[in-house]
């Protein structure tokens, strides 16, 4: 059996960090995937966009909380969902962002089905007591919305460049 495309799907994929004046293009992304957010000027936001079209295929945010980032909304387009995406994404972000250094300097309120998903990215779950008081308080706010999320961190401090 012949592949039309012998090279992997995920290579047809690059990394792009967008500047803030782009962010209305992520924003349609978002809502066309039914998400209601709006990027803001502090944030640090990825895209992942098709090679051959540029189109954004994938998208995940950075908020910035004190001293530390709060991943927010980690998604994929529905027609390329569970291939890979959304790891190759995450995967090349932290790769490029990621300082080994003491503590966690990255925070994410996963949802529960998605807790090992994000374990395989290196984040642990944490109890809001193991959490700067900044992380905790806003945890338990979108726990009272969002009854299934996990609060998850990130061993080393994330440095955007």
């Amino acid at each position: 059996m012949h592949s039309r495309n012998s090279a992997s799907p995920l290579s047809q994929y690059r990394l792009d960090a967008p500047p803030p004046v782009q962010y209305p293009l992520v924003n349609r992304f978002y809502k066309h995937c039914g998400y209601r957010v709006s990027c803001g000027r502090r944030e640090r936001v990825y895209v992942l966009r098709e090679s051959a079209s540029a189109e954004i295929h994938g998208a995940v945010r950075f908020l910035p909380q004190d001293n530390y980032w709060v991943l927010r909304n980690l998604c994929v387009v529905a027609h390329r969902r569970r291939q890979g995406l959304a790891r190759l994404l995450l995967r090349q972000v932290l790769q490029q962002a990621l300082q080994p250094v003491q503590g966690f300097g990255c925070y994410c309120f996963a949802l529960g089905h998605l807790q090992a998903f994000y374990e395989s990215a290196g984040f642990q779950l944490l109890h809001p007591e193991q959490t700067p008081t900044v992380i905790a308080e806003t945890y338990r706010r979108y726990s009272e919305y969002q009854p299934d999320l996990v609060l998850m961190g990130l061993g080393g401090r994330l440095h955007f460049s």
